[in-house]
């Protein structure tokens, strides 16, 4: 972001397999509006965590993203926006115990 206002946050919960061009247009987007983003994940007590892109055509490049805050640190009453990019974030989450570990995710 070039400037150093911000007129509000964003939380983008992304997993493996994100869809990379879904993931760049949140970024950009909301930046270009005067927010900020987070991406979060589960980074398993780990500092970072490297997540796959989703490839949908042969030949394709595999994309990666750098994730680095955990949505177990985060406090949705931090955040204006909350967003589950796609469908595979949600799928993930059905598949732990989300009361526990996300008590703000309804």
């Amino acid at each position: 972001m070039s400037n150093a206002r911000c007129d509000f946050k964003v939380a983008v919960l992304v997993e493996t397999e994100f869809i990379p061009d879904e993931i760049k247009k949140y970024k950009e987007y909301f930046e270009e509006k005067g927010g900020v983003v987070d991406f979060l994940t589960l980074l398993n007590g780990n500092e970072q965590r490297v997540l796959v892109g989703d490839v949908t055509e042969p030949g394709k490049s595999v994309e990666t993203f750098l994730a680095t805050k955990d949505i177990q640190d985060a406090d949705a009453d931090n955040y204006d926006i909350i967003l589950c990019a796609a469908n595979y974030v949600a799928c993930r989450l059905r598949e732990i115990n989300s009361s526990n570990v996300f008590p703000w995710i309804i």
